[in-house]
């Protein structure tokens, strides 16, 4: 049995394929260059028993239209949760971190949680056991901030290179906007670390998304921290579990008939 889930997102659009609980395949778009013939490929090869999508991004009336005739569950600020929102303003929540965290908690039950998610921008996701989702964190990716750094001054160029910088120290403009960028993501991503398990004990920390390094962990709790590069895929996957539980109690609803010698019958 295959389900699919679909998490459209600012640079990338990603689409997770599910065998039964499984994930055994991802394919990415680019989500400027949306061609519903390739979903259609996908979705008549697999033929999968139920779809689920979020996104980002404002899709085509195409896009949406096609969704809505193969009965595609949408996750929104709407959609009903199996813990409690504590966001201010639910309605402007990105629900790639609603995304993020419904996974984190589907895979990890019972825990406190940190899910951080680095792409187009970093978000820091904080989950108390006892009393849900409570908020977090953005700040800007690691390409938005070189771009930051060229667009806003007058002489700094913009860096497209890759190359990790290890040395916390630049010795020319090009290695000094390096360290800026990679060792600033690594040290305010240990500072939340630090914040969450402090205050969240035993908690588990999620890494995911395109722009996660393995460089950035620099703590001695690695034990707690897990790497799981989709993790908005499996918290779709969770909404459609949770969207049947939610149609079979419509479906199947729990009669009482009174007989009239005083009895009752279940239907």
């Amino acid at each position: 049995m295959y389900f699919i889930t679909i998490d459209f997102g600012n640079t990338l659009t990603k689409l997770g394929i599910f065998q039964n609980n499984d994930l055994i395949e991802v394919k990415p778009f680019d989500s400027n260059n949306l061609i519903i013939s390739d979903f259609e490929k996908i979705l008549s090869e697999y033929k999968p028993q139920k779809i689920a999508y979020s996104s980002v991004i404002n899709l085509s009336d195409e896009l949406i239209t096609f969704f809505k005739e193969k009965q595609a569950i949408e996750l929104t600020y709407k959609s009903k949760l199996p813990f409690k929102n504590n966001y201010d303003s639910i309605e402007t929540l990105g629900i790639d971190r609603i995304a993020g965290v419904l996974g984190a908690y589907s895979l990890f039950p019972g825990e406190h949680l940190l899910v951080v998610q680095s792409g187009t921008c970093v978000t820091y996701d904080f989950f108390d056991k006892e009393k849900g989702y409570l908020g977090g964190a953005i700040s800007p990716g690691k390409v938005m901030r070189f771009k930051a750094l060229h667009t806003f001054t007058k002489k700094l160029p913009f860096i497209k290179t890759q190359k990790k910088m290890n040395d916390v120290v630049g010795s020319s403009t090009q290695t000094s906007i390096a360290s800026g960028v990679f060792n600033g993501i690594n040290f305010e991503f240990n500072g939340f670390i630090d914040y969450f398990l402090r205050n969240f004990e035993r908690g588990k920390i999620i890494l995911s998304g395109g722009d996660v390094e393995s460089r950035f962990i620099g703590i001695k709790e690695k034990n707690k921290i897990f790497a799981i590069q989709n993790i908005t895929l499996f918290g779709l996957k969770k909404n459609i579990e949770l969207n049947e539980t939610s149609i079979t109690k419509k479906k199947h609803p729990c009669w009482i008939k009174i007989k009239s010698n005083g009895g009752m019958i279940i239907i």
